[in-house]
């Protein structure tokens, strides 16, 4: 089929730009407005990418949501009858491929592979394309999903810039065979009235001779040049049946066609006109604007892509289309409200361009204005309110934009009263962004000169007519009156600087902070701060008062406090700064035996005035004389701050432990002095015997014992108890009672015959009782006693045989297994043989035993 050149038609250049019904978006500025389209990218080649150019001075990416899908089939071309050389330059072979492919790939058929082989022949047949000539060539193999396309230029006649030729065949073989060949699989191809189409190739011959454009795009195509890649691509839907199948036929109704994807794609319905040899669209035929590739004539200067009602028709001869829509996506917040013409501009990664263009009404956003509180103010006090009215907008200022937009906002305030509004620019205290509002304040002050409750308003307009309100209430109070309070009204004189809490109240808080002067009568009793601001929005303030200590003998003094400020009335009250003078004590000792006799104490009294022109006399007392007696009055001489006064202490002799003497000094006019002084108990006990040598022996030498107390028994008498260091070797009662009101008690010691052999001992004897020192007295014990179990012959001989061995050292172990550990005594153990007593002490335990071994062990080395 032959694709003429139309050099009479103005020269255009084809984008894939689709001409939809308007679709004005609305939006409002400062939000998301996202735009979406289903772009046909029938005439788009490889991935696709794009930008939006949002005509507010920006652009941004556009989002592919689905890319186009490619489909298994592919064209190969072969070069070999291009006996001219005319595709010798790889570019030119370069374009064909992308031609080939922007084509083939939208579509999903599976073509058969035609393999010949034994019975199953066949032979191509199409024309040369470098002579025009037909060319046979037997059993090419041509694998599946391949059609093979035999390509090269000569001189056309006539305007033709391309004629393709598609492949014809003869074939023997199998059934099955034959129709691979006829149909290559496409069942449709087999009917008596075709409805899909098979081929295994053709032919395409190039105008050797045309001024052609070999680009990828468009760039530097030329008003005189005619584009391959439009003209190959034209070509390459004759091969695939447009204009030349028996199923293009099946839809042929005079000079139109009515295949039913055609009809559907077809700008103005029903059906499609052809040229006069119902091969070609009608000349001019557009879609969606444009004019389609498969009509007979191509423009100089101008690259006519594939359209949608293109791939319709071979869709509707058999061929199966991939869908060829794109979903664009493309998001943007406007800075400023207005009406904006979006231009979306698509690119194939390998070849095409499309896009749209549509309007976005962008409204304005109104303001947002924050509640405003109520206020309370005094009459003819200013009210000053620096953040009253705090606001928000959507809109923001956008440089980029030609001209730039500025977000710029005035306020009004309406005080309610009949006065003149407030007005003025709002500041603008953070410039928004995308996402991110503006906002801004303003303020406002006045002076309400009439108690009242009033309505003001406060407006925020911003510079599109946008605005936003807020009502709040202010309530005017009367001419205020300040109050004073103190936590203490009556406070010491040396209570130092926290001495009371004065709290200052003014009648109701106000958001203007109010600076208090105050002032004492006597700044030498009483001082405050010369002034304290009562803070905005708050109703009081607190200062402490700083008691002075004059250290003069001046009584309570009372002292009024003043406050005041512009405006109010003062307020009053009163502090009595009570006089504190006083007598203090120092004590030579703070506790003291009762024994210590006359003027063991001192106490020193000191007063705290500086004015000391005259005497002072001061009364004493003690809590008790029995302990501490000291003057009822002493004297501090005019010219003296302090005097010494002497304590006798006295010693009760009663058994009454320690004792907490309270001593007090007071005077007229101050405040008195008391300590209080620990005296000690100091009690005895003393211990006497007799005689202090004592003999063991029968019957007892029995000595007479006496205790004597350094003061008589309590009610219910007094206990001592009584410890020997040994109680073994003397006779004592473990205590004794002295009677009610005696001093002294007698008793009997003896010392015990414990038969053992110890010589003369010594020992103490202990007397304790409660709350006094213990006493003691030493004794001595003299011991007559023999070593009765003792062989006085030799004493290594236990058993008296005249013999010393092991056995004599067994009799004594064998008597402590039995008897145990004990004092050897007369009438229980018998002093004739065993001699179990080795040592000779009266006391036979182990000790006895290991001697006798020691000395076995000794005789025993040589």
């Amino acid at each position: 089929m032959r694709f003429r050149s139309n050099p009479s038609k103005p020269r255009k250049r084809w984008g894939v730009f689709e001409s939809l019904e308007d679709r004005r978006v609305l939006a409002t500025e400062g939000e998301l407005v996202t735009i979406e389209r289903a772009l046909d990218t029938s005439g788009l080649s490889g991935n696709l990418s794009g930008v939006i150019s949002w005509n507010d001075g920006t652009t941004s990416a556009a989002q592919i949501v689905s890319q186009p899908s490619a489909g298994p089939l592919k064209i190969r071309f072969d070069y070999s009858l291009d006996t001219s050389g005319f595709f010798a330059i790889q570019a030119r072979r370069d374009v064909l491929q992308l031609a080939a492919d922007i084509l083939i790939t939208k579509f999903a058929d599976s073509l058969t592979a035609i393999s010949p082989g034994g019975v199953n022949q066949w032979t191509a047949n199409f024309q040369n394309p470098a002579t025009g000539q037909m060319v046979s060539l037997s059993n090419l193999n041509i694998a599946a999903n391949e059609l093979v396309v035999y390509v090269g230029a000569r001189t056309l006649s006539g305007s033709n810039l391309a004629l393709s030729s598609i492949g014809g065949y003869s074939a023997s073989g199998t059934q099955t065979f034959l129709d691979t060949v006829k149909a290559r699989g496409q069942v449709g191809a087999l009917a008596a009235n075709p409805t899909d189409f098979g081929p295994w190739g053709g032919s395409i011959a190039f105008q050797s001779t045309a001024n052609w454009h070999f680009g990828n795009t468009t760039t530097g195509l030329e008003t005189t040049e005619k584009d391959f890649l439009s003209t190959a691509l034209h070509e390459l839907c004759h091969i695939l049946g447009f204009g030349t199948s028996s199923s293009w036929a099946t839809y042929l109704s005079g000079t139109q066609f009515t295949g039913s994807n055609s009809k559907a794609a077809y700008d103005l319905g029903g059906n499609i006109p052809l040229d006069s040899i119902r091969v070609h669209w009608a000349e001019g035929t557009a879609d969606s604007g444009r004019e389609t590739l498969m009509d007979p004539n191509l423009a100089s200067g101008v690259r006519k892509p594939l359209t949608r009602l293109d791939l319709a028709a071979l869709q509707d001869i058999g061929w199966t289309l991939i869908d060829p829509t794109a979903v664009v996506r493309g998001s943007r917040t406007f800075a400023d409200n207005g009406s904006f013409d979006v231009d979306v501009q698509i690119v194939g990664a390998r070849s095409g361009t499309g896009g749209w263009s549509e309007n976005l009404k962008v409204f304005n956003a109104l303001p947002v204005l924050a509640s405003i509180s109520n206020f309370n103010v005094v009459a003819n006090t200013p009210l000053v309110i620096p953040r009253l009215g705090q606001f928000t907008d959507l809109g923001y200022d956008n440089p980029l934009s030609s001209p730039a937009t500025q977000e710029r906002f005035t306020y009004q305030i309406e005080w309610g009263d009949g006065s003149t509004s407030q007005s003025g620019n709002a500041t603008i205290e953070a410039m928004g962004k995308a996402g991110t509002p503006t906002s801004g304040f303003f303020a406002g002050s006045y002076v309400y000169t009439t108690p009242g409750t009033y309505t003001a308003t406060a407006r925020i307009s911003d510079d599109d007519g946008g605005s936003a309100s807020r009502s709040f209430t202010v309530t005017v109070q009367a001419s205020p009156q300040l109050t004073l309070s103190v936590s203490k009204n009556v406070i010491d004189e040396n209570s130092g600087k926290k001495a009371s809490l004065l709290t200052i109240r003014r009648t109701s808080g106000s958001p203007i902070p109010l600076t208090v002067n105050l002032s004492s009568s006597d700044t030498t009793e009483l001082r405050l701060p010369q002034s304290v601001v009562i803070a905005a929005n708050s109703n009081e303030a607190q200062v402490d008062l700083e008691a002075i200590d004059d250290t003069l003998l001046d009584g309570n003094v009372l002292v009024t406090i003043t406050a005041s400020a512009t405006g109010f009335a003062n307020g009053t009250t009163q502090v009595t700064v009570a006089d504190v003078e006083q007598i203090s004590g120092t004590l030579s000792q703070a506790t003291i035996a009762e024994n210590a006799g006359t003027s063991a104490l001192s106490w020193t009294l000191t007063r705290s005035t500086t004015d000391q022109s005259v005497p002072l006399v001061l009364q004493l007392s003690s809590s008790d004389t029995s302990e501490l007696v000291l003057p009822t009055t002493v004297t501090i001489n005019a010219g003296s701050s302090s005097v010494v006064v002497p304590i006798n202490v006295q010693d009760d002799n009663i058994l009454d432990g320690t004792i907490q003497v309270i001593l007090s000094a007071a005077a007229v006019g101050y405040r008195g002095s008391t300590q209080v002084v620990s005296v000690l108990d100091v009690e005895t006990l003393q211990f006497t015997v007799d005689r202090a040598q004592l003999e063991e022996k029968s019957p007892l030498d029995t000595v007479k014992a006496t205790v004597q107390l350094s003061f008589a028994a309590p009610v219910g008498g007094y206990a001592i108890q009584l410890a020997p260091s040994r109680s073994e070797q003397l006779q004592v009662p473990a205590s004794i009672l002295i009677p009610e009101g005696s001093k002294s008690f007698e008793f009997e010691i003896a010392p015990l015959d414990d038969y053992a052999v110890e010589g003369t001992t010594d020992l103490r004897l202990v007397g304790s009782g409660s709350g006094v020192s213990s006493a003691t007295v030493d004794l001595t014990i003299l011991d007559n006693d023999l070593p009765l179990w003792q062989n006085p012959a030799d004493r290594w001989d236990v058993d008296n045989n005249r013999f010393v061995n092991a056995v004599d050292a067994l009799v004594i172990i064998n008597n402590l297994n039995r008897l145990g550990n004990r004092y050897l005594r007369p009438g229980t153990d018998s002093p004739s043989p065993p001699y179990i007593d080795t040592n000779g002490d009266g006391v036979v335990n182990a000790i006895d035993a290991l001697i006798l071994i020691n000395e076995l062990n000794r005789r025993a080395r040589p």
